[in-house]
């Protein structure tokens, strides 16, 4: 089934509204823009021309606001309601309200009062939930938890370019330190702060339109219906498609020749297993529409060993340092390869544009660095760990593989010896 909550976190002008809305109506669900109550609660506090209010004011005129707010679901949605209003029509993105809600969001029994709506709006049904501590707070057990994660200098533009924001004399670089003081003081709160739940799914949304953002998240919905299968587009041993060929080391039979698609030259190529803390790194690949480790081209031209090119290809995709430990994984003290790493196992994948790739397998340690993703096949990631591996549909082989990276990845790490696997 799809996911009944999803939980949409990110700073300020990361786009959680206007994805959770667009989102909300592909899905029929609700959505509870957080970020609308507070601001509602805001523009009430400045109408009730209160000099100077204390937390005390702050959280009566709460109280009286939040009673009157309600949910009307119906067959093709839901909407927050508030004295007949919906909520999303209310003119609340002034700058008075813009500068005010700070000062509301940081009052501990205003967000405690504030939890208790979205968690009572969340069991009335399906829900799509927007702020700054949804995951890590409101709704910790939502199915599904996303991250915006956007660049300053994009979320200036968005905001400088937002149709409420059209007639602001506010300059380019106003709006930066206002931006930036928004980060400070949301991350820097003493109650709930700004924080990447440590299972959510970060999309990295630079330079993305919404289209392109809902694509990737509706991919991901429908994952949860648990279909699991494999995406048409990739076949290997084992899967259909590739039944007129032979395995490594078996002679072609004369039917097998016959049938075996014109193959264009084998590329080699490596995927990393990166584990940390105990969660193994996944990328989303856009064009696949699934999970899979970072990796990439072995550079053969230049003498390239599959082990550095997993080190390598793993700092340019996700921007990590990784080290692979081994010991001797060879029998035989002759073998030319004996103090080379060799991978825990390789997979032969054909595309259906007739591409045919060698893929070696090799887990590894993170040993430095932050995720930033190039952003050329990649737009989002997620550290698993074993539940969640076991949750998500993900192709049999990548779980099999990153399960097993979980359990084998030490400090003597011990590679076995290549093998050929279905998968």
């Amino acid at each position: 089934m799809r996911p009944s909550v999803i939980a949409i976190d990110g700073p300020a002008s990361s786009g959680k509204s206007t994805i959770g809305h667009a989102l909300a109506e592909y899905l029929g669900y609700a959505m509870l823009d957080s970020g609308l109550v507070y601001r509602l609660i805001a523009g009430q506090v400045l109408q009730g021309k209160v000099t100077d209010p204390s937390d005390d004011d702050i959280l009566r005129i709460a109280q009286t606001t939040l009673s009157e707010l309600h949910i009307e679901r119906g067959p093709n949605g839901a909407h927050l309601i508030f004295r007949s209003q919906p909520l999303a029509e209310l003119d609340l993105h002034i700058d008075a309200i813009s500068a005010f809600v700070p000062l509301v969001g940081r009052v501990p029994s205003v967000r405690a009062l504030v939890r208790e709506v979205q968690r009572r709006i969340i069991a009335s049904g399906p829900t799509i939930i927007a702020g700054r501590d949804i995951g890590t707070v409101v709704a910790p057990s939502a199915e599904l938890k996303l991250y915006l994660d956007v660049s300053l200098e994009e979320r200036v533009a968005r905001r400088q370019w937002a149709p409420e924001k059209q007639h602001s004399a506010a300059s380019h670089a106003e709006i930066e330190r206002a931006i930036q003081a928004r980060d400070q003081m949301d991350r820097e709160r003493s109650v709930s702060p700004l924080a990447v739940s440590p299972d959510a799914v970060v999309i990295c949304t630079d330079r993305l339109t919404v289209e392109e953002t809902l694509e990737i998240i509706r991919q991901m919905c429908e994952l949860s219906t648990g279909s699991g299968e494999a995406p048409a587009k990739i076949s290997s041993w084992g899967q259909p498609g590739l039944e007129g060929l032979d395995r490594p080391g078996e002679k072609p039979s004369a039917q097998s020749a016959q049938s075996r698609p014109a193959r264009r030259s084998t590329q080699f190529v490596v995927g990393g297993y990166a584990v940390q803390s105990g969660r193994v790194l996944l990328m989303w690949h856009t064009e696949l529409g699934r999970w899979v480790p970072p990796g990439g081209r072995i550079a053969m031209p230049y003498g390239e060993y599959p082990h550095e090119a997993v080190v390598r290809g793993v700092k340019a995709e996700c921007g990590l340092d990784v080290s692979i430990d081994f010991e001797s994984e060879r029998d035989s003290p002759e073998d030319i390869a004996s103090s080379v790493p060799a991978p825990v196992a390789m997979q032969e994948i054909r595309l259906a544009s007739g591409e045919y790739y060698l893929d070696m397998i090799y887990f590894c340690q993170v040993a430095g660095g932050a995720v930033t993703l190039d952003y050329q096949q990649a737009r989002a990631y997620h550290w698993f760990d074993s539940d969640d591996l076991r949750r998500y549909p993900l192709m049999p082989h990548v779980q099999k593989f990153a399960l097993r990276a979980l359990s084998s990845v030490t400090a003597d790490m011990q590679a076995p010896d290549p093998t050929y696997v279905d998968v």
